[in-house]
């Protein structure tokens, strides 16, 4: 029994009180299971690709743009998320008011439509009319099953394309010690961490000239252009003027296709309705505020 299947059972049994979160396959079926539980629901931030963008293949931007134009994202939301969902981007969607919505991002917005076609005519100009790469990512346990059908069908469209994929799955230990940690060839996948603090996007794009990539910037990105709005916006005080600063660097992000970005998904809570004033987070994935008491 999986780790998600398991949740479905304690929880349709009343074994806990409170659940973990859950996608659209699992909440329908606890709906059924427990009718009487109280839940809530949010739009959860994007998964993502990183790339080795300091080696060929990947340092040209028109590789990344031709592999982000050779997924039909809805066609993924289709498959694993019951069609639920938005297309994301580097600034998750969610954050209303300071993140544009992708068809929003100018002439960059293309990059997330689904258009074979010109993913081959840009691989071609590169010189690149078949590649072959790696994909590496951890198995379903930590980060459960839609992530890696994610993977698996993401790969599956990308050979209309000319892009062949030897998939690397790894258990979490060794994920989070080797290709999370910036030790990988080719491809990496992951879940996107919440921005909950002000300067995430220092965190997973800026490069120090002294001491090189930041924590999490696992796309090896080094663009002085980029570097130089990080270091503005760092320290831009006023709201309005920090966020057009935003705004460039989410075009700039968008056109280099640095990352490349799926979609948002529903991520449901569900508790037992003995449970009183529960306030889940809004945010996924490492915490949530609650409190509560029992009402028996």
């Amino acid at each position: 029994m999986t780790d998600t299947a398991k949740r479905v059972a304690d929880f349709s049994a009343k074994s806990v009180s409170y659940t973990w979160l859950f996608l659209p396959d699992d909440r329908d079926q606890l709906k059924k299971n427990r009718p009487d539980a109280k839940f809530e629901e949010t739009q959860g931030i994007s998964g993502y690709i990183y790339l080795r963008t300091d080696k060929p293949p990947f340092n040209d931007k028109r590789v990344r743009q031709a592999l982000s134009m050779g997924i039909n994202r809805k066609a993924l939301r289709d498959a694993i998320t019951k069609g639920e969902g938005v297309d994301d981007q580097a600034l998750f969607v969610g954050n209303v008011g300071w993140a544009r919505q992708v068809k929003d991002l100018g002439d960059a917005a293309k990059y997330w439509q689904y258009d074979p076609q010109t993913a081959k005519q840009l691989l071609k100009a590169a010189g690149y009319e078949t590649l072959e790469t790696t994909w590496s990512h951890a198995d379903a346990a930590p980060y459960t099953q839609a992530y890696v059908d994610t993977a698996t069908l993401t790969q599956a469209q990308w050979r209309d394309i000319g892009v062949t994929v030897k998939d690397n799955q790894q258990p979490y230990a060794t994920y989070i010690s080797t290709t999370y940690a910036g030790n990988y060839e080719g491809i990496g996948h992951s879940p996107r961490a919440v921005p909950t603090y002000q300067d995430t996007l220092s965190d997973r794009f800026y490069w120090d000239k002294a001491t090189g990539r930041a924590r999490i910037n696992l796309s090896y990105v080094n663009d002085p252009d980029l570097n130089a709005l990080l270091d503005k916006q760092r320290g831009q005080y006023d709201v309005n003027e920090r966020k057009q600063t935003l705004k460039a660097i989410e075009s700039l992000i968008a056109e280099n296709q640095w990352e490349i970005y799926f979609s948002t998904d529903t991520r449901t809570f569900f508790w037992d309705p003995s449970l009183q004033d529960v306030k889940p987070s809004s945010f996924f994935p490492y915490r949530y505020i609650m409190r509560w008491w029992f009402n028996r």
